[in-house]
């Protein structure tokens, strides 16, 4: 163990004495010996620092490229100072050029950092890798950071690039490092990140507090956005990885950002027993299975489970990811909001309107036992969403329980307030029941779909059930006012005074939900004229479905 006696800056604003030469010639000396720690004790001036500046542009301030190199410090009052907005602090590396970019070999190991201030400007410059990080890591594992304090870097607090896995990145206070605060730009396998308190990244709109790559642990973790511009500031990130990372993500706090944990190119994740608040741009939950450029792996197969997400907005759930399964998650919008604190206070909580509240967008997904309330939509599928089971929700005080969605635009058709449940009924295909007071006049549901009255009469029949489920495109573009549709296939349509519905989709990618009285082949009359300022193009979808009541009530 070294005690680190240099003569510290008395001012955090200009640099007068350049500690770290002195400090590189102990690590240096330490790597003949194998190993060792560099202990910075807090300087004896109140407010002084140590003052530290990189020897030249292609090196960080303090290099280590040998094993077993440890640095500690008495806490926060231990401030490592840069004065350049690119400047690294400490660099952990096979490579001490960083500008080189590593592409392999024998990583270094064995690192420890705890009980150390880093310090940086406080000003943000969007560097490439390597540069503005407070402590980086290239090509190195069994890493150990913990009890620090990192504030004011250009890009980010903790890092590792090229590296590999066995991190252990725990309470640590990461705050207005203005990229990201812990950042995985490579795998981390076998590593944890827990009980860190994050906040202040918020410099750009791609900045996020916390991202990973690979098979690890976040747990225990506070993140706080900016409150004044949520839309800066990304809560947890998994993935740009393009392998099958297995991540998991429990008992963390999210506030205030632009999503609480976002799941993109990266395998399944489990995602459970999380708080978000107040998440607003893309939601509490993103889980999103798109692949694109040099990127093959899709995020599936996901594990999302009692949460709670309150006052998030668009989404409280925005799932694209297929056989993903969402199990007794609380999504809620609290209207009024009683707040402890005025509203520059982190633990204010801003009234929004959660459009919908869980949104599925593929095949295979599972939603059940969820509690979902105060929102515009409660649930929202695709209309051509397959292979999935609804059942067990709990809906209250939304404006719509279910609503269906079309494959490229928003929200087109609600059943109103409905509890729903969905299950099989064959490959590619479902049957759903419907509970609500009145069989829904809009949406399209599969063969054998079931509305029940919840209150049926004596005598009256107990609800209705769809016995003819067709769908087929516009063969002619249709304009405003038109009450005739020629379609491509009009093979087992059939017309209803009282229980066929049909849906036209028009240009704007909404959709015009009527019934119709004629089928005289290739035409429909439908009953409501197309609306006006609208058309109906060419190859635009239509569905059909045909209701048909069950035995009355004896």
């Amino acid at each position: 163990i070294m005690k680190f006696g240099c003569n510290p800056d008395s001012t955090l604003s200009t640099l007068t004495t350049n500690n770290a030469p002195l400090i590189q010639n102990i690590v240096d000396y330490l790597a003949t010996r194998g190993g060792g720690r560099i202990y910075t004790p807090a300087p004896q001036v109140a407010g002084a620092v140590y003052g530290i500046q990189k020897p030249d542009a292609t090196t960080a301030c303090v290099t280590v490229t040998t094993d077993s190199i440890c640095f500690s410090g008495d806490g926060p009052a231990s401030i490592w100072k840069t004065y350049l907005d690119e400047d690294i602090p400490l660099h952990f590396s096979t490579e001490p050029d960083i500008t080189v970019l590593i592409l392999g070999g024998d990583p270094v190991a064995d690192f420890e950092v705890y009980g150390m201030h880093i310090k940086g400007t406080g000003n943000y410059t969007n560097f490439g890798l390597s540069k503005g990080r407070g402590i980086l890591f290239r090509n190195a594992k069994n890493v150990s950071v913990h009890d620090n304090t990192i504030t004011d870097m250009s890009m980010i607090g903790v890092v590792s690039e090229h590296g590999d896995g066995y991190f252990r990145v725990q309470n640590n206070q990461i705050h207005d490092c203005l990229y990201s605060a812990i950042n995985y730009n490579g795998r981390c396998y076998q590593s944890i990140i827990s009980g860190n308190v994050c906040s202040g990244s918020n410099a750009e709109v791609n900045a996020l507090s916390i991202q990973v790559n690979g098979h690890c642990l976040i747990t225990g973790n506070t993140v706080l956005g900016d409150m004044s511009l949520p839309g800066n500031a990304g809560g947890i990130g998994i993935g740009e990885g393009d392998f099958d990372g297995i991540v998991t993500v429990n008992n963390n706090l999210v506030k205030h950002c632009l999503f609480g944990v976002k799941a993109i190119f990266h395998g399944a994740s489990n995602i459970s027993n999380n708080t978000f608040i107040n998440c607003i741009g893309q939601g509490g939950i993103v889980l999103s299975g798109v692949t694109t450029g040099g990127f093959t792996v899709a995020n599936s197969d996901n594990e999302v489970s009692s949460n709670l997400i309150l006052n998030c907005q668009p989404f409280g759930i925005d799932c694209s990811s297929e056989d993903t399964v969402l199990s007794s998650n609380v999504i809620r919008t609290f209207t009024p909001i009683k707040n402890p604190s005025i509203a520059s206070e982190p633990d204010f909580i801003v009234g929004v309107t959660t459009t919908q509240g869980v949104r599925i967008r593929a095949s295979g997904c599972s939603i059940t036992d969820n509690k979902i309330s105060g929102c515009g939509n409660g649930l929202t599928t695709t209309i051509d969403f397959v292979n999935g089971v609804i059942g067990g929700n709990d809906f209250k005080n939304n404006t719509n329980d279910y609503s269906l969605e079309s494959a490229t635009s928003g929200v087109f058709a609600a059943t109103g307030h409905a509890v729903v449940e969905r299950e099989y009924a064959s490959p590619q295909k479902y049957r759903e029941r419907i509970f609500r007071t009145t069989r829904p006049a809009q949406g399209y549901f599969d063969l054998s779909s079931e509305w029940a009255d919840p209150t049926p009469a004596i005598g009256a029949p107990v609800g209705e059930i769809v016995l003819f489920a067709k769908q087929t495109t516009a063969a002619v573009g249709e304009p405003a006012g038109e009450t005739v549709i020629e379609l491509d296939d009009t093979t087992g349509w059939f017309a209803s005074a009282t229980a066929t519905v049909v849906g036209i989709e028009l240009d704007n990618g909404a959709w015009h939900w009527t019934t119709f009285s004629v089928v005289s082949s290739p035409n429909i009359t439908i009953d409501v004229a197309i609306p006006g300022g609208r058309s109906v193009p060419v190859g635009g979808q239509v569905w059909y479905n045909s209701w048909r009541p069950l035995a009355d009530l004896a």
